[in-house]
């Protein structure tokens, strides 16, 4: 008797034949689909061959990735290799921005597959501009690793069981080997590799995700992501737009470089092309403004042909060429044929071999060179576009392309030492944002014509009580610490520690209006109490008029009391000061109206900047409601462009006038004694 039919019969009895024989049919063929789902893992083709790999990145690519990598590896290639992999090794971040099809996204998925194949990452997150490019990525690691032999061969633990599910992702479930299950997991966005015994890459993760989607929850169990590539982390629609933009760097420097949880350093490597003047790819890659990044930028073209005037000539050919109806321009390509001595003099490329050596019917190439492809490509996108996705090199945007940016705030320095006066200073103002925690401050020089030079600024600690500062037990005592904080700043202010000596003061009264409205009183007349009106604070700025008007006004200010408080309340039009803010900034210094900040480093203003930046001024169309316009909210943390607009504020109240109107003929006005009244009959003839 087999060993099912002893083992069914011992289990249903001598009594019941029909019962053991349903037992035994049972036990055999779960035992069957068993040696089914049961993957015999053969062994390791070459383990001298896999094992010399291991720390040769180059032979790697060339061997098992022949087919993608079958031209020499230029040297820009080989930073992008030997970058990835010293990730892998040490860790840290670095962005590189290489040319736009240069093989950066080939090299990314093939460190990727060698990095899960020798286990020398764990945790593998790729990274791209959105879920269709993260999911394009991890789709063609996987059918390498589902159609490579050369892969099969030498890591047969990988290869045979992702083969042995016949494109079924189903049936990993219930796959295993030597009667262990593989725990495979074979997804769009997400794979897991095999569970093999001994294999350095068993259960290795691989996430591909976009750079809209939810990277925060990507710990899995006890691991998290070791290593991430951020492949082209941008795309042409968000390199535009300065809230996307904006929105993608709080990701990349919040969310990513976190993900390797408390005490470690993540592994970041940051693959991009530059799309346009202060995207993602030229802040990253720009060392004065992110020098964490080590950044480097490739080009195309090293170095540019002498007679340029010939390239001219070629390119004007080339286009009447395909007005005629020649796609490929073959007179400006026998044009250079003909001059290439002259046109490649001076000349070099990056990638000798990057050029379409297709043939026409004749036998003739279709280009016969990488400068000749260089310029084919000027002739069809423009020389700006070239320079900025195959040069990294972008045009530099005047402030109406890009408006305000962090690394213009940063660079707009005027030398002076941190509470240093500039010579032609008329009067300075400063102004203070009062918070639960802390006191924002900036102190500001102004001269003629609104022009201003920020002297110094910084932060007041508030020692409010632990907990919720507005609860009904703190809110008190945080209003006490508030006076005591600002109090502390008038001893600062007075004493001239933080630089010159205020002509006024302006206190934010928006929030806490009590503490402050008794810090004004107590502290003379040029402190005072202020609070903006416009979008961000949720009142809309008007201006008295008739017989509301105060009789101390300027153009986007006016004075009033508060109800039932006896002191005199500045109210001014927030929106209109930060846009006059943001000018000031991308105004070209020694110019009315420009502003300008102390020192000769930039890289000390940066969280400055940022604040400075935190709100940008839109305006688009929107269907059925015409044109909008307003300020955009990057992040919330814009004290100092608070700070900075009632600052300038504070100027005019002082009578600094803004160019426009300190240039208008100031005419005196007729007194009224010195005036006729009009009869009734002389008005109604008027």
């Amino acid at each position: 008797m087999s060993k099912h039919s002893q083992t069914a019969w011992d289990f249903a009895g001598d009594d019941d034949p029909a019962a053991a024989n349903r037992n035994y049919q049972r036990d055999y063929m779960a035992e069957k689909r068993a040696k089914e789902r049961d993957i015999e893992i053969p062994p390791v083709d070459d383990p001298a061959r896999r094992a010399g790999f291991e720390w040769d990145d180059e032979g790697f690519l060339k061997y098992y990735g022949g087919h993608v990598f079958y031209n020499p590896f230029t040297l820009d290639q080989k930073e992008i290799i030997a970058g990835i992999s010293d990730r892998v090794r040490y860790g840290g971040p670095q962005a590189i921005a290489a040319e736009r099809g240069g093989g950066k996204s080939s090299i990314t998925k093939w460190m990727a597959i060698k990095a899960l194949c020798y286990g020398h990452s764990k945790y593998l997150v790729v990274l791209a501009g959105n879920g269709t490019l993260s999911s394009r990525i991890l789709g063609d690691i996987k059918y390498e690793f589902e159609t490579n032999d050369r892969l099969a061969a030498d890591f047969p633990e990988i290869c045979i069981p992702v083969r042995a599910l016949e494109g079924a992702a189903q049936r990993a479930k219930s796959q295993t080997v030597n009667g262990h299950r593989t725990c495979l997991e074979w997804q769009t966005h997400q794979i897991v590799l095999p569970r093999i015994e001994g294999s350095p890459s068993s259960g290795s993760i691989m996430v591909a995700i976009g750079m809209d989607g939810a990277i925060r929850g990507l710990v899995r169990g006890p691991l998290r992501p070791d290593f991430v590539i951020i492949d082209d982390p941008q795309t042409r629609e968000s390199a535009a737009s300065r809230t996307e933009t904006q929105s993608r760097r709080e990701t990349i420097k919040q969310d990513i470089l976190g993900l390797a949880g408390p005490g470690k350093i993540a592994a970041v490597m940051m693959l991009c092309t530059v799309i346009r003047c202060g995207d993602l790819a030229d802040e990253f890659t720009d060392r004065e403004q992110s020098p964490e990044w080590a950044g480097i930028r490739q080009r195309f073209i090293l170095k540019w042909p002498e007679r340029m005037d010939l390239w001219d000539e070629y390119i004007v050919m080339r286009h009447a060429d395909q007005v005629g109806g020649d796609v490929s321009g073959r007179k400006a390509r026998d044009f250079y044929l003909a001059n290439r001595a002259e046109m490649d003099k001076g000349a070099a490329v990056s990638n000798p071999y990057r050029f379409n050596s297709d043939k026409h019917e004749d036998g003739s190439q279709m280009e016969v060179s990488a400068l000749q492809h260089a310029f084919n490509l000027i002739a069809t996108l423009g020389r700006d576009a070239f320079e900025a996705e195959y040069n990294n090199d972008p045009k530099s945007l005047t402030a109406e392309d890009i408006g305000i940016n962090e690394m213009a705030v940063c660079k707009k320095l005027n030398s002076l030492k941190q509470g240093e006066s500039p010579g032609d200073k008329q009067r300075t103002t400063a102004h203070i944002d009062v918070h639960g925690r802390r006191l924002d401050w900036a102190i500001v020089d102004w001269s003629a014509g609104l022009t201003g030079s920020v002297v110094n600024y910084g932060e007041q600690v508030v020692h409010a009580p632990t907990g919720a500062v507005t609860s009904d037990e703190n809110i008190e005592h945080t209003r006490a610490a508030i006076l005591s904080a600002l109090l502390e700043m008038r001893e600062l202010f007075e004493a001239a520690t933080l630089g010159p000596v205020p002509d006024c003061v302006t206190v934010d009264s928006g929030w806490q209006p009590q503490p402050v409205y008794r810090f004004c009183k107590i502290s003379g007349p040029k402190y005072h109490s202020v609070k903006g009106c416009g979008q961000g604070q949720g009142e809309k700025f008007r201006l008295p008029t008739g017989r509301m008007a105060p009789s101390r006004r300027g153009a986007h200010w006016f004075m009033t009391q508060p109800p039932g408080e006896r002191i005199w309340l500045i109210k001014y039009n927030a929106d209109h000061y930060k846009n006059a803010v943001h000018t000031g900034f991308m105004t070209p210094a020694d110019s009315p109206g420009s502003l300008s900040l102390f020192g000769d480093k930039a890289g000390v203003h940066r969280n400055f900047a940022r604040q400075i930046c935190a709100e940008v001024w839109v305006r688009e169309f929107r269907a059925g409601k015409g044109w909008i316009e307003g300020f955009d909210v990057l992040h919330h943390h814009n004290h100092k462009l608070d700070c900075v607009a009632a600052a300038m504020m504070g100027a005019e109240y002082l009578r600094i006038a803004p160019v426009e109107r300190a240039n208008e003929t100031q005419q005196p006005k007729q007194k009224r004694a010195g005036r006729r009244r009009r009869t009734y009959a002389e008005r109604r003839s008027a």
